[in-house]
């Protein structure tokens, strides 16, 4: 129904906007897995244009068998992380992202502020340079990050999702969000795309049981609101 509900929006909304949607739909064929991180704001999730990326994607993994879809949630300071628990902010939009997810069968994780500067910090300098990350690391470089121009650039940076085929190539899908608009992008060369999946390595190593793809208990977003 929610899938149906967009497609509809989509053709009657001319405000609703997703340039290269083409470009999502090339990559998707074939593949197995997706695991995706984002940093936007949880009231953001609910934007006409998120929405209509959403349908598009619970739409493929509906019709492919053994689709394994993963998104990571990144909180960049600890007051978007403690929003979640305010009724009067983000709780509402965390609630329904979450029976969203679940309702595809759609795995939602999260990162604390310091989890994922932790993270960022280890990986290689080279690694940082092409995902446009600081080399430097330290308490100074996490403070300065946190200044609004500086987060909505990180927010930027941490766009995007890393799409694994059957055969085991692995492709990046980068996303840029404007007003009314997503702009989705590809990257498929193997050099370009090791520095994401080198971050998607680390994220992995720190969500998940030694050895599994089993997500920890105190990364499950849905346990946080004891749903």
């Amino acid at each position: 129904m929610f899938i149906a509900v967009l497609v509809y929006l989509a053709q009657h909304e001319t405000s609703i906007r997703m340039t290269n949607l083409a470009t999502l739909e090339d990559v998707l064929p074939g593949s197995q897995g997706y695991f995706a991180l984002a940093a936007i704001p949880l009231r953001e999730w609910f934007d006409p244009s998120v929405q209509l990326y959403l349908a598009r994607l619970f739409a493929h993994q509906t019709r492919t068998s053994g689709f394994r879809h993963e998104r990571v949630l990144l909180f960049l300071t600890r007051g978007s992380f403690l929003d979640v628990f305010s009724t009067l902010l983000d709780e509402h939009h965390a609630r329904c992202l979450i029976k969203l997810h679940r309702q595809f069968g759609a795995q939602l994780a999260f990162l604390r502020p310091e989890e994922l500067y932790d993270i960022l910090d280890g990986l290689l300098p080279a690694d940082k340079k092409a995902l446009g990350y600081p080399k430097s690391s330290g308490w100074l470089v996490r403070k300065t990050w946190r200044l609004p121009w500086r987060t909505r650039r990180l927010i930027r940076i941490l766009a995007f999702a890393e799409v694994t085929r059957t055969n085991g190539a692995r492709s990046i899908v980068r996303f840029f969000k404007g007003p009314g608009e997503l702009s989705v992008r590809t990257i498929t060369a193997p050099d370009k795309v090791q520095p994401y999946s080198a971050l998607i390595k680390r994220i992995c190593a720190q969500i998940y049981l030694p050895g599994t793809t089993t997500l920890k208990a105190e990364y499950d977003f849905a346990k946080q609101l004891e749903l």
